[in-house]
């Protein structure tokens, strides 16, 4: 049974088998019951070990736990009024963080078990079927099919736009970017974003372990990755786009650094003749039609400008706790939903982006939180020189890159994560020889879940009183606002 359960074994069947969850409705429920096996092999380790500036996600999911508090809580330029199904919105991505924090504690204590090749092979995977996906979606646009899951559930449930986009699989989104309606990719996901999120943040994972392998194995992953170019270019994401030539770029950068003179050439060689391959077929007349038609631009601009204002007037620290539907309508983006165009109402206040999400949904607090625990990966990700930190720091500039424009949320924030958790094992594996040579213990000097948990011990009374005080000042606050 040793190849159903590899070491590692629930890492891989997430990803490995992620086509499978996607076709039976369940990608959402497979991911909390594999990160709960995750969690029980972190749980018998002796000592839990977490990777430096920790203490700044620890906050971070304390902040987002705290927006239970607000989630009823009226947003200007919102629509007014409460709503249950705020709480299902807010547990499913409470779900994704505290399941992204699990990976990386699972990749980052299981040194011994779980080599980096191993983990990189497995999200490898996941890169695969996403740009196979991809082709299906841009060959196969129109295919869809009721899941198991969406045959089994009250159609009442399913019915909801929310839940029937987790639960109904389909190929492609049909979206007016070009003027006309066109398909873009998105399987094995609901949303082409997402889709594209997902293929910039995996694929350094396939690069690295696709790489380091035979010559025939390298040429095998220079063809994908080259035929990945045409779902690419046909889901019309330029925050896709953006990524691939940020990544692109600081990867070039770095082995410039390191004199990695070989390497350097090689990449900048394959640049460019995939560049003139783009250019001299119908890929490139695509780019050029998305490049002519910015007019998202403008409501993306308004929508980030009433989401700032809307939190900058209402809850500046810490945010309302969830997305909110706009009040009304603004002409740049669509002017509303009308009977012609029932699709046309404007995204909601706190998406079209990580950025704004976290703005929103956890105010200025939550999101210097979150960008100080990411900066400070990327920052340490840049010390550090192996083809596994590398991929680690790649991940973290396709999200820096994108966070203005694509939410994060599942698989893609699992990369991120695991991208973190590259970093972290490269940097113990680079101290680990010294401490060792200084007759110390690579866990004596590394901080633990015990240290965060006597921290809190210590000060819980302090913790206890920020929100009381919070909210009294929350409410003090509304209530001045309210009599003038």
């Amino acid at each position: 049974m040793g190849w159903l359960f590899p070491p590692g074994w629930p890492l891989a069947w997430l990803f490995i088998g992620y086509p499978l969850w996607w076709i039976l409705g369940v990608s959402q429920a497979a991911v909390p019951v594999l990160s709960a096996f995750m969690l029980a092999a972190v749980l018998r380790r002796h000592r839990i070990l977490v990777p430096r500036g920790f203490g700044f996600w620890l906050l971070f999911l304390g902040w987002t736990v705290g927006g239970l508090l607000l989630l009823q809580v009226d947003a200007p330029g919102a629509v007014p009024g409460e709503s249950t199904g705020r709480y299902g919105v807010w547990a499913l991505r409470a779900m994704w963080y505290v399941s992204a924090t699990i990976i990386l504690l699972y990749i980052g204590n299981l040194r011994e078990q779980l080599p980096l090749s191993r983990v990189a092979r497995y999200f490898g995977w996941m890169f695969v079927w996403i740009v196979i996906g991809g082709f299906a979606g841009a060959l196969f646009p129109k295919v869809d099919f009721p899941s198991l899951a969406e045959l089994v559930l009250p159609h009442a449930l399913t019915s909801n736009t929310f839940v029937n986009g987790m639960v109904h699989p389909s190929l492609a989104q049909y979206q007016r970017v070009l003027g006309y309606q066109e398909a873009r990719p998105s399987a094995p996901f609901s949303y082409t974003n997402t889709w594209g999120l997902a293929l910039a943040t995996f694929m350094p994972f396939f690069v690295v372990s696709w790489t380091n392998g035979s010559r025939r194995r390298r040429l095998v992953a220079v063809a994908f990755l080259a035929a990945a170019m045409f779902p690419v270019v046909q889901s019309l994401n330029r925050g896709l786009w953006g990524a691939l030539i940020g990544m692109v770029v600081v990867v070039a950068v770095r082995y410039a650094v390191m004199g990695r003179v070989r390497v350097l050439a090689a990449l900048v060689l394959s640049v460019a003749v995939l560049g003139v391959g783009i250019v001299a077929t119908p890929l490139g007349e695509t780019i050029a039609a998305r490049w002519d038609h910015q007019h998202s631009n403008e409501g993306r601009t308004d929508l980030g400008t009433l989401t700032f204002e809307s939190v900058m007037s209402g809850s500046p620290v810490a945010g309302f706790g969830t997305t909110r539907q706009v009040q009304g309508n603004f002409n740049s983006i669509a002017g509303g939903a009308t009977a012609q165009c029932p699709k046309c109402s404007p995204p909601s206040l706190g998406t079209q982006g990580q950025t704004w999400l976290l703005l929103f949904t956890t105010g200025a607090g939550g999101l210097l939180l979150y960008g100080a625990f990411m900066a400070g990966a990327a920052v340490r990700g840049m010390r550090q020189r192996s083809p596994y930190a590398t991929a680690g720091l790649a991940t973290l500039v396709a999200h820096a890159v994108t966070s203005v424009v694509y939410n994060v949320n599942g698989p893609g924030l699992f990369a991120i994560m695991a991208g973190v958790a590259f970093i972290w094992r490269e940097e113990m594996g680079a101290t680990s020889s010294l401490t060792e040579r200084m007759g110390g213990s690579l866990r004596s000097i590394w901080p633990t879940m015990a240290g965060y948990a006597a921290l809190v011990r210590r000060n819980v009374v302090i913790l206890a009183l920020a929100p009381v005080i919070g909210c009294a000042a929350g409410l003090l606050l509304l209530a001045s606002g309210a009599s003038r």
